[in-house]
């Protein structure tokens, strides 16, 4: 499978024009009003003719969505590959031990952070660390797939700003999707990732599933219907969103239980999230 530039620079809203073999776009690498970036749709490999720089897709994606270069190579090599496999191509994957190494050492900071917030066995999730925004970054699987990353800041910032999506639609699913154990005839509806390693990892309650801080979209509307769950425990914040979000989950779901906090379920104890429950 060949990757679809195309629909990477759709999907993120990026605004290109399409000159056959090139697209066209503004380059992130420099600051300027008129698109003078362009990108080979074969190889992925991009120049630009305003400020000379040269590199890969990869390099491109990971600039213009100021997210780590890493985590942006792991998530276009999931795509597929390009159909031409030139020489800036390998020697980007040729710095990869590297890169590696460093995500490595930056593993342990996330893992230490969700250890704090009361994850057992932080490793399994896989989760990273950019050093440079201060983020946790989160990968996120859908049928044995990696979609894309969420990340989380690490730094005291108002709501709007604590959660970010990376590289992919969130609305299209929903976290822990792939650790479901459907055998159960309920599921557990939270806003964040963390909330759901926390009721997974530590309390053994596979049925827990994230909107990751997104309005509750038709398409996650649709994923659940999937499932069908005889009875939906909502754990949403007590605010004009989470309100939002419940509404809308029991319209669909009559039977949906609301189980409404002002906090996560990570800053309960076992107890009182099993009470609650």
């Amino acid at each position: 499978m060949n990757i679809d530039i195309v629909k990477i620079l759709k999907d993120f809203g990026i605004e290109f024009k399409d000159r056959y073999t090139d697209l066209v776009t503004i380059c992130p690498f420099h600051d300027e009003k008129t698109a003078s970036l362009f990108i080979k749709k074969d190889t992925g490999i991009f120049h630009c003719f305003g400020c000379d720089k040269s590199g890969t897709f990869v390099e491109y994606l990971a600039e213009v969505t100021k997210q780590d270069l890493y985590d942006t190579l792991c998530w276009v090599e999931s795509l597929g590959t390009f159909s031409e496999n030139k020489e800036k191509i390998r020697k980007t994957i040729a710095n990869l031990d590297d890169l590696q190494k460093t995500y490595l050492l930056f593993k342990y900071k996330a893992n230490r952070y969700l250890s704090g917030r009361g994850v057992i066995c932080p490793e399994i999730f896989e989760c990273g660390y950019d050093s440079w925004r201060d983020r946790l970054t989160i990968p996120v699987k859908f049928n044995g797939k990696l979609v894309g990353f969420e990340s989380r800041t690490l730094k005291p910032l108002n709501e709007h700003e604590k959660y970010k999506a990376l590289y992919f639609p969130k609305t299209n699913y929903l976290y822990g999707w792939d650790m479901l154990d459907v055998k159960y005839p309920f599921v557990v509806l939270v806003e964040s990732a963390i909330s759901v390693m926390y009721l997974s990892n530590t309390l053994k309650i596979k049925n827990a599933l994230a909107f990751m801080g997104t309005s509750v979209s038709e398409k996650q509307i649709e994923l659940l219907h999937e499932i069908n769950p005889e009875i939906i425990f909502c754990w949403f914040d007590n605010d004009f969103a989470g309100e939002k979000a419940f509404r809308r989950i029991r319209n669909s779901f009559p039977k949906s239980i609301k189980v409404q906090s002002t906090k996560d379920p990570d800053e309960y104890s076992i107890e009182e999230v099993l009470r609650r429950l």
